[in-house]
């Protein structure tokens, strides 16, 4: 999936849902994650971006990441988990099953 949602005659388009491919990679990562903590952990997603690639950066930017550092050559892009979820419309509470274990 992300090698298709960043592919270069991807990027900039949309799926057959209408939705952006970055958006939907996006969101299917947040999604994941917000699934693996709970409401009240402090979550900070990064992500690592060569200066010159302005599409990524673009995209980041869109949905509030910010550039927090470099590592190396890379910028380093971070957002709290919260503002992650609201900017890509996730709601939380629609994974709250995944803070119980089987059974309980």
């Amino acid at each position: 999936m992300a090698a298709y949602a960043t592919a270069s005659h991807v990027q900039g388009g949309k799926l057959s849902t209408g939705e952006y491919a970055s958006k939907a990679l996006l969101r299917a990562v947040v999604s994941d994650i917000t699934s693996r903590y709970s409401p009240q952990d402090t979550v900070i997603i990064t992500a690592l971006v060569l200066a010159m690639n302005s599409p990524s950066r673009t995209c980041l930017e869109r949905y509030g990441w910010f550039i927090f550092g470099n590592q190396g050559r890379y910028l380093v892009y971070a957002n709290p988990l919260q503002a992650a979820q609201e900017a890509l419309d996730i709601d939380p509470s629609s994974n709250i099953d995944a803070f119980h274990g089987p059974g309980t």
